[in-house]
Parts: structure tokens; sequence; C-alpha cells
């Protein structure tokens, strides 16, 4: 719902930057333990940042990154928390139609993904996205380090990311289903 799911109007940069991380850290197919070492390495680099992670029960990982968990949240928290990141890391193994890349999307929030099956829909490697490979973790630190980096690429990755969520919006969507149906009720 991109009436919902949108960026701030004013938004400020925060001190040190927030990687977003949304869904269980024990569903292996979710590559969070990829995340987390493409994570690691960002890190050991130099950069600095801290996670917030949204899921459904906090971890007990310890990192040598700072790590705020964000259980259950309720929608207009949710909300906030992809508003105030400074980009959503993903890097599942293989996915249906993700929805948390295109709700960060929708909150102009810029996305490194992995091309992981349903993303394929709606995700343009460096037009509304960074992706790469999944398990790729070298690649994902990579792109995480030019996306906190460069401030061109991450201005270009909101707009673009905000214009395709717009695409899939609910009235956009309902109405390619309205069309589809009333096609199917015209040929019998």
């Amino acid at each position: 719902d991109t009436n919902v799911f949108q960026p701030l109007l004013h938004r400020e940069e925060s001190s040190m930057p927030i990687v977003l991380l949304v869904g269980s850290p024990h569903l292996r197919f979710k590559g969070f333990s990829d995340a987390l070492k493409a994570l690691k390495v960002v890190w050991d680099s130099g950069v600095r940042f801290k996670v917030h992670w949204i899921c459904q029960q906090k971890s007990d990982l310890k990192m040598d990154f700072p790590i705020t968990y964000f259980v259950q949240p309720k929608q207009d928290e949710l909300v906030s928390i992809y508003q105030r990141a400074d980009l959503l890391l993903c890097a599942s193994w293989y996915e249906g139609f993700g929805m948390p890349p295109l709700e960060a999307m929708a909150c102009g929030t810029p996305v490194v993904a992995t091309d992981s099956g349903g993303v394929q829909e709606y995700a343009l490697a460096g037009y509304n996205c960074l992706l790469s490979e999944p398990g790729d973790t070298g690649d994902l630190a990579k792109s995480v380090i030019t996306l906190l980096q460069d401030s061109t690429l991450k201005a270009r990755l909101r707009v673009n990311g905000r214009a395709t969520a717009q695409k899939f919006s609910y009235e956009h969507v309902m109405q390619q289903l309205e069309r589809y149906m009333v096609n199917m009720v015209e040929r019998n």
C-alpha cells in the first residue's frame, strides 16, 4: 500500500547509517547467515553502521556491530523503521514475490538484494536496487559499502524504487486484476 508505505517528506540522515534486515533469523533460506557475513566484511573494512532487524522473535546473535530487534512491530512502527533505514539488505537464497524489498522501495529506502526468484518481477539492478547472486557475500558487502558511501546512487535508487513500488500499488494491481477477470468472463 503506497499510501501507507511512503517516504518521509523531510528525511534526516542518521549519525550512523542503519542497515535494515527483515524476517525470521531462524529461516535458513532467507540468507541471514550470508547477510551477517557480508555485514561483518563491511564492518571489518572500517565502515560503521547499526542494524535494525524486523522479525517475529528476537535472536541471541552476538556480532561486532550493534543490532536492535523490532519484534512484531505494529504497522505504523513498521513503516517508520523502513523510512529511517539507509538501506535494506535482503540476502534470500530463493523467494516468491518478496515484499520487504518492495516495501522498502515504497518508503524510499534503497535496496541491496539477491537475485532470488520473485524479486525479478520488479528488481532492476542499478536502476532501483543493487543485486548480487545468492550466497555471494563478497558482492553483497561491496554493494552495501557502495551504497553507504555513494549519495548520488542512493538518491537515484530512492527515486526509482519509489516509482517501481507505485507500479505495484493496490490501486494499480486491482485495476489489472479487474481487467483480467472481465476478460476471462467475456471469453466464456
